[in-house]
């Protein structure tokens, strides 16, 4: 019989994401740049509430294991490009 983990896929409380918000013919797409996760809809505002509901879901049925793997992917930095 196979063991399957917990979902505890947490994040600390304050953790702020980043979420980049494109119009892409008649909706906007969102995509959330630390975890990879993306939805759409019909307007800005519904489009990040959209991103919200589903990285709230994908945490709710993560795993500890997961969310290293996934943060491990994603890792990256920002920066600024300035074009003179």
């Amino acid at each position: 019989m196979v063991k399957h983990a917990e979902p505890s896929g947490r994040l600390p409380k304050g953790t702020r994401l980043h979420v980049l918000i494109e119009k892409e013919g008649r909706l906007y797409v969102g995509h959330c740049l630390e975890l990879g996760i993306a939805s759409q809809g019909r307007t800005r505002k519904e489009c990040l509430a959209m991103v919200k509901e589903a990285v709230e879901l994908w945490l709710d049925t993560v795993t500890k294991e997961q969310m290293a793997q996934r943060l491990k992917q994603m890792a990256g930095e920002f920066c600024e490009l300035s074009i003179t």
